[in-house]
């Protein structure tokens, strides 16, 4: 007798029931990070955005476009002197992606009269660039340069600076 009773409790015990039912379920998750290398972001010896020489018959612009042409607008003559855009070489992850940003710090300033001219830069080449199979990129920096009527003659220097960031 006690051989039909056991046989019963083992058959009800695997067939599932409603009070066997679970209030949690667990299951495993993935997570996974890449490390690349840290963009970074040179300027190139003697590189420098240059306006030439210029005489100021009236209020004007001066521009270096890619292509390191330079134009003058409304009585600006550039007459002399070395024109060229600035150049910065970005490192990085090879084949990825980044963006060019710039803030003007100070305008330009001539150091004997503290005589201004406000530049704007601008990037030729966008604002997008990417990295080549070696991690590196080109960056050439053109600008516009606005002067006054009145502008003393002198040497005129200003600074900016240059942000590379992966996108």
């Amino acid at each position: 007798m006690l051989k039909p009773i056991l046989g019963a409790l083992v058959a009800l015990a695997i067939i599932p029931s409603p009070a066997a039912a679970q209030a949690t379920a667990t299951a495993q998750g993935q997570a996974e990070v890449e490390v690349i290398s840290p963009i970074s972001i040179s300027h190139i010896n003697q590189a420098a955005l240059r306006f030439g020489s210029l005489i100021v018959g009236a209020t004007g612009t001066v521009r270096i476009s890619g292509g390191g042409n330079v134009t003058a607008s409304n009585g600006i003559d550039v007459i002399a002197g070395t024109t060229s855009l600035d150049a910065f070489t970005v490192t990085g992850e090879p084949g990825r992606s980044f963006s060019m940003s710039v803030r003007t710090d100070r305008p330009f300033v001539q150091s004997a009269n503290n005589d201004q001219m406000a530049f704007a830069v601008e990037f030729p080449g966008g604002f997008s660039y990417q990295l080549n199979g070696q991690g590196t990129a080109p960056v050439l920096v053109g600008g516009t340069l606005n002067v006054t009527l009145g502008q003393r003659p002198g040497a005129y220097t200003g600074q900016y600076s240059v942000t590379a960031t992966y996108e």
